[in-house]
């Protein structure tokens, strides 16, 4: 998914130099923004904050654009992070393959 297709400017969160985690917000139907996160592969589950950090000013940012912020997340430390910002879990995708 990635940060392609953002609406809102991406925030990122630079560690060492470096972009470390960088989030952003696709506009969806009836004024909500899906949130984008991404962490540098090599920093993540570290525990250092950076995809809170970035989730969190994209989050602000889309709020103060009147727009409400879903966070979709299948990935336990995303579900995590999205947690630590308030977010309330709703529900549960369910991805069917084919053998």
């Amino acid at each position: 998914m990635g940060l392609d297709g953002i609406i809102l400017p991406a925030f990122a969160v630079r560690a060492g130099g470096r972009v470390a985690a960088a989030a952003g917000c696709r506009r969806r139907p009836c004024r909500t923004g899906r949130l984008a996160v991404l962490i540098a592969l090599a920093l993540r589950g570290r525990g250092r904050g950076l995809a809170r950090a970035a989730a969190s000013a994209a989050v602000r940012h889309a709020l103060a654009r009147d727009l409400l912020p879903q966070w979709w997340a299948s990935v336990p430390a995303s579900r995590r992070v999205a947690a630590a910002l308030g977010f309330t879990e709703l529900g549960f995708r369910l991805g069917v393959e084919p053998r």
